[in-house]
């Protein structure tokens, strides 16, 4: 049997953005609160002297505030994409996309 290996690019994704919400948890609080979303926040531990902030909704959703000031939304349904609608305006760009490139194997065997 003998190896052949093949020179092919590897596969491109684009990493998400990440953003930060350059305020503060308070007046996160309230922009979620005046935009309609009902729910509940939570404080929880990271580390030693580092928390982060969740919102958990009614309907599923879930919005994470990070104390670097970087927020993460999740969940599925209707409301997420209003929510981030809601919040995404006063979001900042944290770093520009970059490319992941994904593992793949090069090579493959053959019987002659």
């Amino acid at each position: 049997m003998q190896k052949i290996q093949r020179k092919i690019p590897p596969p491109i994704r684009l990493k998400k953005v990440k953003q930060r919400f350059p305020g503060s948890i308070e007046v996160l609080k309230k922009l979620v609160a005046d935009a309609g979303f009902i729910g509940e926040w939570r404080p929880q531990r990271i580390s030693t002297g580092n928390f982060k902030h969740v919102f958990r909704g009614n309907d599923g959703i879930v919005l994470t505030f990070y104390a670097s000031q970087t927020v993460q939304f999740q969940g599925k349904g209707k409301e997420l994409p209003e929510l981030e609608a809601a919040i995404g305006k006063y979001l900042v760009d944290v770093e520009p996309p970059q490319r992941a490139i994904l593992p793949q194997k090069n090579e493959f065997e053959y019987d002659e």
